[in-house]
């Protein structure tokens, strides 16, 4: 393999590995192409290899310009975090982002992997969600709804009276009502959180 070839493997390595822009098949493809050469140093890559290894070096290597670390803001930060929050409790998707995210919570991810994160269609219908004014602040009195579609952890709850310690900003689904609330039950010195769907103002200590 040619030397500079190599070079532009390590780099794409430790690049795409420190910044989290290489999903787990790309960093075990990338990972596969080096070892085959510390194993065979005179193999060449295929045609093939070396278009997917071309592909891949042109994205790592686009990640992060500077305009975007300069745009890098509070605002950005908390839409991730709440993004972050969501997709770490689904577990099913972007979980290797998600993975970046949690282990260099003092670096940037790349503008690619933000808007994977969070412009797609449910991370903004939780983001918009959790933008305006909470429906229950905290203090208030709440109880659990009869809905016959109540989760079965909240279902011996029904109609339980629950005082609001705090709203919290983030969310486990996409529904709408999802944002969360830090409760405590009026039975017990139990603390639930539990989505603003599943509980309704409480009216049986409204005055007349």
């Amino acid at each position: 393999m040619n030397p500079s070839l190599l070079q532009r493997i390590e780099k794409v390595l430790s690049k795409g590995k420190d910044e989290g822009s290489l999903n787990n098949w790309e960093a075990s493809f990338v990972d596969s192409i080096q070892k085959q050469h510390l194993r065979n140093p005179e193999r060449e890559l295929s045609q093939k290899q070396l278009n997917w290894f071309q592909k891949i070096e042109a994205k790592v290597l686009s990640n992060n310009p500077k305009k975007w670390l300069e745009e890098w803001d509070e605002e950005k930060a908390k839409k991730l975090a709440i993004a972050v929050s969501y997709y770490d409790h689904t577990e099913y998707y972007f979980a290797d982002l998600v993975r970046w995210v949690k282990d260099n919570p003092t670096k940037v991810i790349s503008e690619r992997n933000y808007k994977k994160l969070v412009e797609n269609k449910y991370a903004q219908k939780i983001i918009k969600a959790l933008e305006g004014e909470p429906l229950y602040p905290a203090g208030s009195n709440v109880s659990v709804r009869s809905n016959n579609n109540l989760p079965p952890l909240l279902q011996r709850h029904r109609g339980e009276l629950f005082f609001v310690i705090k709203p919290l900003n983030r969310a486990i689904s996409a529904a709408n009502g999802c944002r969360l609330y830090l409760v405590l039950s009026s039975k017990s010195a139990e603390t639930f959180e539990i989505e603003e769907r599943w509980i309704k103002k409480n009216k049986k200590n409204k005055k007349s």
